[in-house]
């Protein structure tokens, strides 16, 4: 009996080692919150908790078997149903409270400290990335002076960060005709309401501008009250000067257009495609008055709507036009005619263009051809009639030419001149006769 007990006791402490031992483990696992330096005295504290408590569960165990082994195998006490359930659990509750409970209890305040160690080395890695950057980031304070200056931002306006930490950076930096719209963004964003994309021009240390589009950020401490605003930014400049000589050079451009437009005698209408349904005339140049007689603002509005200026068979044409025109096809040219206010038509030749600027706007050029298709119709009428007179020339020619021949041959018979004679010489030569013109006869 005695030898069982030992056996039985023996594998039982080498499996609540073996438990013990695991533990261990991940409690080795977790050592890297704590520092180095007390890393061997946390393992010798551990070893010793450990090699404890297995030596005091193994004696306790021992006793129990023996008082078990003694009770029911020496004084013959009957034995009832053994529960092991209950030993194991109480084994596993002591050996908790004696090693883990004090062995987490005396680590916490060096995981404190572990955890510090790592926000610093975070929050280091993080000034090293906003310092190097590739671009601006500003930031400020509750009062709005300069809190955070990083070496992009130093670059572009020649202003270092010892210089700039603590000025006013709206009074200081900012161009004034935009300092009152800055300010209002940077209050905004004090009380949470963060801004996107807003432009801010400021004065470099030459007293140049600087234009920078800008993210307004609410800054937050970790008890999430706020303590400022960080601005992100990209370098638009560049960009900005570009886009004003091309503006520039547009609006020249556009100007000089409609000065020729109001110049020239030709039609000029401005056609808006904007609308997919309802394309209207937004701008008609003053030859409308001189050409057709109404004014210029009554040309203007939906083209569909214009019963005074087009015709129906001129509406159907004007509708084929829009469509060639919203396909997108650029240099379009048809011809069809406009009212006069006082009822005739007069024809136009129309040539339709993008606008320079605006891609859904079509310019059209509407250049009169009434005299020109008048002057065509003439020539054409012209050479129908020079065509007919040369086949009449040629007609009696041919019938002189015959005419004549027969005459000769009838001189030389010598044949009597009577009346006789004369109707049946007509009567012979009618064929002839049909095909001159009547105009000859």
């Amino acid at each position: 009996m005695w030898i069982a007990v030992a056996i039985i006791s023996f594998a039982l402490y080498i499996f609540i080692f073996w438990r013990v031992y695991d533990h261990w483990l991940n409690f080795q696992n977790a050592k890297a919150y704590e520092s180095r330096t007390s890393m061997r005295r946390r393992s010798m504290e551990l070893s010793f908790y450990l090699i404890s408590a297995c030596a005091a569960t193994w004696s306790g165990f021992v006793v129990i078997w023996s008082a078990d082994a003694l009770l029911y195998g020496v004084f013959g006490v009957p034995r009832g149903p053994f529960d092991f359930s209950f030993y194991w659990d109480l084994f596993i509750d002591v050996l908790a409270k004696l090693v883990y409970a004090d062995a987490i209890e005396s680590s916490a305040p060096l995981l404190k400290i572990r955890f510090s160690l790592d926000a610093l080395e975070t929050a280091g890695e993080l000034r090293r990335l906003f310092d190097k950057a590739n671009a601006p980031i500003f930031g400020v304070d509750d009062q709005c002076r300069v809190a955070e200056w990083n070496e992009k931002a130093t670059s572009i306006t020649g202003y270092s960060a010892r210089e700039t930490i603590g000025q006013d950076l709206v009074e200081r930096f900012v161009a004034p005709e935009i300092r009152a719209s800055v300010r209002r963004v940077l209050q905004k964003a004090l009380r949470g309401h963060e801004t996107s994309n807003f432009e801010l021009v400021l004065v470099d240390k030459a007293e140049n501008r600087v234009r920078v589009l800008l993210n307004a950020t609410t800054r937050r401490n970790v008890d999430g009250a706020i303590v400022g605003v960080v601005g992100i930014g990209q370098d638009v400049t560049e960009m900005r000067k570009v886009e004003d000589k091309a503006r520039q050079y547009a609006g020249a451009y556009s100007e000089r257009l409609l000065r020729s437009f109001d110049l020239s005698l030709d039609l000029v209408t401005q056609i808006d495609f904007a609308k997919e349904n309802a394309p209207s005339i937004y701008y008609a140049s003053p030859s409308f008055r001189a050409v057709l007689g109404h004014s210029p603002h009554d040309v203007l509005g939906d083209c569909a709507q214009l019963e005074m200026l087009f015709s129906t068979q001129s509406l159907e044409l004007l509708r084929l036009f829009i469509q060639q025109m919203r396909s997108g096809k650029d240099g379009v040219t048809v011809e069809y005619p406009m009212l006069h206010i006082d009822g005739h038509e007069v024809w136009f030749e129309h040539k339709a263009s993008r606008h320079p600027e605006n891609p859904d706007c079509v310019i059209v050029v509407s250049r009169d051809i009434t005299d020109r298709r008048e002057r065509h119709r003439l020539e054409v009428e012209n050479a129908r009639l020079s065509a007919a007179r040369e086949r009449d020339i040629e007609a009696m020619h041919f019938l002189s030419h015959e005419l004549k021949n027969r005459f000769v041959a009838v001189r030389s018979c010598r044949l009597p001149r009577t009346p006789a004679f004369a109707s049946c010489f007509l009567s012979f030569h009618k064929p002839l006769f049909q095909l001159m013109p009547g105009r000859y006869l």
